[in-house]
């Protein structure tokens, strides 16, 4: 399509993800975005790159259908999209997971998470968590994020949904380390009945400056009230030294 960015408006119900990728031509400089909720063109930023290969995704644990907006264009003259961005885009069910749960995300090429995970992207920081092949614990992949200075990041790893009985504790097993032990984000873990972060309303793991360069073994217990199915994240918060 030639003149304006192309948009595109797509119905997302609940537990399915939307997956997207850009497509350009003629050495074009495309720009894809995602955002989901809200007025057109959604009021969530998901993800916004000019990475011709890179897969966007949102997952759709919220509990009733929500609406995705997908932007495609040309970055050097934003607006103008000409006849050389295309967008491919396809759904599937994101059913809850059952317990014992593992992922160690590898199967999926970095930057791409394993399937059915999800990120929210808040803050003013440009930094997202992705899937990272930089010193991975095990294998050849790992979850991660960049640290930013002040006002810093924001940032939310969303689990698959989890099925989960109310009264039971549970414990989560998982390695972490920071890259510098001068320059880090703080970090907590929480869960809810939704991945998106007014959910999150239960603290499993306070939040820690965590600065261990080495890989270190965490495991906290929690033991949900009346929850059947929810979401676990790691949430990223910026306060560089």
């Amino acid at each position: 399509a030639s003149g304006q960015d192309m948009l595109f408006e797509i119905s997302v119900p609940d537990g399915y993800q939307l997956v997207t990728r850009m497509r350009t031509q003629n050495d074009i400089t495309g720009r894809h975005t995602l955002r989901w909720g809200g007025a057109c063109p959604g009021a969530n930023l998901i993800d916004c790159s000019t990475t011709e290969t890179k897969l966007m995704r949102f997952v759709n644990n919220t509990g009733s259908s929500q609406t995705a907006w997908i932007t495609v264009g040309n970055s050097t003259a934003p607006g103008t999209c000409g006849d050389s961005v295309g967008v491919w885009w396809g759904m599937t069910a994101c059913s809850p997971a059952s317990i014992p749960f593992s992922d160690n995300f590898e199967g999926v090429t970095a930057p791409v998470l394993p399937s059915c995970w999800s990120i929210a992207n808040g803050g003013s920081g440009t930094a997202l968590w992705e899937n990272y092949t930089t010193t991975p614990f095990q294998g050849v992949n790992c979850a991660s994020m960049v640290g930013v200075s002040a006002p810093g990041n924001d940032d939310w790893l969303f689990t698959p949904g989890l099925s989960l009985t109310g009264g039971t504790t549970y414990m989560l097993n998982f390695w972490m380390r920071a890259a510098s032990n001068t320059s880090y984000d703080s970090m907590e873990i929480k869960y809810g009945t939704a991945n998106e972060p007014s959910a999150m309303t239960a603290i499993i793991l306070p939040p820690d400056t965590f600065h261990t360069t080495a890989y270190e073994r965490i495991t906290p217990c929690f033991t949900p009230a009346s929850f059947a199915s929810l979401a676990r994240l790691v949430h990223s918060i910026g306060s560089l030294p």
